[in-house]
């Protein structure tokens, strides 16, 4: 992952990492049960979004956009949580939550259940995978977590 978010700039083209980004949001969400994804990469502490994926319709979008506090494309809460603990959060009813249910965000779009993790490399802080399922309450659970981090761990694969 690291080496997919930080290190492409100087190594490969722009469309191989275009290739590259968007089979990764599709397997992601295809493996996990997700209907919604994005990819943040962060650099410099800063965040930006690298693809998004919506199964509903098979696609996925590659472009690099900053992710700022008033992003309509995730609830920041969750966001800032695991970019600041670098811990998973698993919501079985996001709108029955009671840290995150007045978020506007969530209060607006009404996704049932969200899975959002970090993704390390040696230990840094490389990047945010955030997933939703609006259809139903408890789509995540440990094991659709543990898959997200198998297929994040293949670098190989990946590359």
């Amino acid at each position: 992952m690291h080496f997919l978010i930080c290190g492409y700039k100087d190594t490969f083209p722009y469309f191989w990492l275009f290739r590259t980004l968007h089979k990764l949001i599709k397997i992601v969400i295809e493996n996990t049960g997700a209907d919604y994804g994005i990819l943040i990469a962060i650099e410099n502490n800063k965040l930006f979004i690298e693809a998004v994926g919506i199964a509903q319709k098979d696609e996925a979008s590659v472009q690099r956009i900053p992710f700022n506090q008033s992003c309509l494309q995730a609830p920041t809460t969750i966001i800032n949580y695991v970019q600041r603990t670098q811990q998973s959060i698993v919501l079985t009813d996001a709108t029955q939550e009671k840290l995150y249910a007045e978020n506007d965000y969530i209060k607006r779009n009404k996704p049932k259940s969200i899975l959002c993790t970090s993704l390390s490399h040696q230990g840094k802080l490389v990047g945010i995978i955030y997933l939703e399922n609006n259809l139903a309450i408890g789509a995540f659970t440990s094991q659709r977590l543990e898959v997200l981090k198998l297929l994040c761990s293949q670098k190989k694969i990946i590359y």
